[in-house]
């Protein structure tokens, strides 16, 4: 949980999510922003349980003041869906990306399409 939170808390101020009117309050105090901030984020799809519907995602998002906007895909063509999003416009594209175990690229590509994200923002 702590991990999580420690993600999407530095996503938040790495990511261009910001616009002009939302003003970020300081570090460590709840709710992060003056308004609700959306997170757009892809994760493989999971039979266990649903991404939207879990209590972590709850606490985090009451927690922090954010909404997140999952984007769910298909176990089988995770690395499909993220070479799409990151060659499609930037309405695909998400602000953070959750990759499973066994379908994870290996660390060099992972490297070099993160580098790819950085230089389009």
């Amino acid at each position: 949980m702590k991990k999580l939170l420690a993600i999407v808390l530095s996503l938040l101020f790495l990511v261009g999510t910001a616009t002009a009117e939302i003003v970020y309050n300081d570090p460590g105090t709840y709710p992060i922003a003056n308004e609700v901030v959306t997170l757009k984020v892809f994760a493989p799809q999971n039979g266990e349980f649903s991404w939207a519907d879990n209590l972590q995602t709850k606490e985090l998002e009451d927690k922090l003041g954010i909404k997140i906007e999952w984007v769910i895909g298909a176990s089988g063509s995770i690395r499909d869906k993220i070479n799409l999003m990151l060659a499609g416009n930037d309405e695909d594209m998400v602000d953070l990306i959750f990759v499973g175990v066994g379908d994870r690229f290996d660390r060099v590509t992972e490297a070099q399409l993160g580098a790819q994200v950085w230089s389009c923002r």
